[in-house]
């Protein structure tokens, strides 16, 4: 029997894009799948659009519920889903029409995730590629979780694995990993989700369990109201949640907490300026998520008795601090915050020493 894929589709007011996305679905040149679409509370035109869609192909599984969150909705599709594999497809996105093919002709029994290339599509139509190919030789789970907590290879000479490994697109999952581990997006999350539900997913397979497929497959839309470009005024309340949720998994492979502290310094400053030029925050309050974050939240988010400065060698601050670095545009505001890590870590032993509480 030919395997099958389920697409899980998840839908919120994309009246303008899901007519392309769902057609870039029931086109596919493999036609063995089911496209699952969970409408999650839409008060546009969306709902009706995929309700033509579905009475012209019996492939096509409605779903529709109260706005919960595209967490909740990804949920539903899994617990509705029935094919060997499983893709999870924004609606403003779409797939190039070989997709399900290319990935049926590099399938093999042992393996049970597959990435691929996103290629980022501009509103005026323009797409970036990336001509690099993907490719895997041999690598430590460590390597990998460590690089997809920055969204992007940081072992090239041992993989390559594309600029967004953090996304949950151009990824193919085997379902019965899925199931068999109880591996679900994090409903109480809305930033990071992606990257907590794989982080889950590759440490619940062996390393050898991976493969790439070199195709351009699936299309990311960067549309305008994308939540990378708003304020989020709870971002400091997100990432403490998803710090305790990673830490775990952390602890166990020996990742380095100051590596994902300095990334949600780096995001807190950010999104503070981001605040002050959108008029949501005043200047006076550009630092305050920061300075909270290094104050009560700066080892493990939260989780007491961890010194995340005073734990790490060397070797690990310098390849953080070369990371950074390798961000031409944020080198100031990197740097500051290494540094910053690194004082608030010589203050504490100093007054430690001196018997002073810190």
């Amino acid at each position: 029997m030919k395997v099958m894929f389920t697409v899980i589709c998840t839908v919120y007011n994309a009246e303008m894009y899901i007519k392309e996305c769902i057609e870039s679905v029931i086109n596919q040149s493999y036609g063995n799948f089911e496209l699952i679409i969970v409408d999650d509370g839409s008060t546009d035109n969306s709902l009706r659009l995929c309700r033509e869609f579905e009475r012209k192909d019996e492939r096509i599984r409605i779903y529709r519920q109260e706005n919960n969150g595209v967490s909740s909705a990804r949920n539903l599709g899994i617990e509705s889903s029935n094919g060997d594999y499983i893709i999870f497809l924004d609606s403003d996105d779409f797939l190039d029409l070989n997709y399900f093919e290319s990935i049926y002709r590099n399938i093999e029994k042992d393996k049970k995730l597959y990435v691929s290339e996103l290629t980022k599509v501009l509103d005026n139509g323009n797409r970036i590629t990336n001509d690099k190919k993907l490719f895997i030789k041999d690598f430590e789970t460590e390597e990998l979780i460590f690089s997809l907590l920055f969204g992007e290879s940081k072992f090239e000479e041992k993989y390559y694995l594309g600029k967004n490994m953090r996304a949950i697109g151009g990824k193919v999952f085997q379902r019965n990993v899925i199931v068999d581990n109880c591996i679900r997006f994090d409903e109480a999350l809305y930033i990071g989700e992606d990257a907590v539900f794989i982080l889950e997913y590759i440490c619940s397979i062996s390393k050898e369990n991976i493969d790439v497929i070199n195709c351009e497959g699936y299309f990311y839309r960067i549309v305008d109201n994308s939540s990378v470009r708003r304020y989020k005024p709870d971002l400091l309340e997100q990432l403490i949640l998803q710090r305790k949720i990673m830490h775990p998994i952390l602890s166990r492979y020996n990742i380095p907490i100051a590596a994902y502290t300095i990334a949600d310094l780096f995001g807190l400053i950010s999104n503070d300026i981001k605040g002050v030029k959108m008029g949501e925050i005043q200047f006076r309050n550009l630092l305050d998520s920061p300075l909270i974050w290094l104050k009560n939240y700066g080892n493990t988010g939260g989780i007491e008795n961890e010194n995340f400065v005073s734990n790490d060698t060397l070797d690990t601050k310098i390849r953080i601090i070369l990371f950074f670095w390798g961000r031409v545009s944020h080198r100031s505001i990197c740097v500051l915050a290494y540094l910053i890590l690194m004082l608030r870590g010589i203050i504490r032993r100093i007054r430690f020493k001196n018997r002073v509480e810190f």
